[in-house]
């Protein structure tokens, strides 16, 4: 016999314990992942990692070198033309370097040593 306490006092007395909520008696319990074979994965317990073979990290870092040279490439030939387009804008009119370093929130010198490093000639 089983006494149920309760906040503000003791209750009745049970002939058995109380047994956990199930909303669905008699169904098996589902598992707690499955993986794509259909394997039961619990939380204690992982698949086994699948290594890499080395030629395929070495395609994929190969792949990444040159995406990233291409990456490098597109960038220098962007600053070369806007460099370029800033020398020319530069020679506008009288003032024209200093109002072009306002605008780009630079010193007017660095203006001057972009136009002239991408350029290959002095501004």
């Amino acid at each position: 016999m089983h006494l149920h306490v309760m906040r503000f006092g003791v209750s009745e007395a049970s002939p058995e314990p109380a047994q956990p909520y199930d909303p669905h008696p008699g169904w098996p319990l589902r598992p707690l992942a499955q993986n794509r074979a259909g394997t039961i994965v619990t939380h204690d317990r992982k698949e086994p990692e699948v290594p890499t073979p080395p030629d395929v990290a070495k395609n994929l870092t190969a792949e990444v070198l040159k995406a990233k040279v291409a990456l490098d490439e597109t960038i220098a030939e962007a600053e070369k033309k806007f460099w370029l387009r800033i020398g020319e804008l530069s020679h506008s009119y009288r003032g024209a370097q200093k109002d072009i370093a306002a605008a780009l929130n630079v010193q007017r010198d660095s203006v001057y040593k972009n136009v002239r490093k991408h350029s290959g000639t002095d501004a």
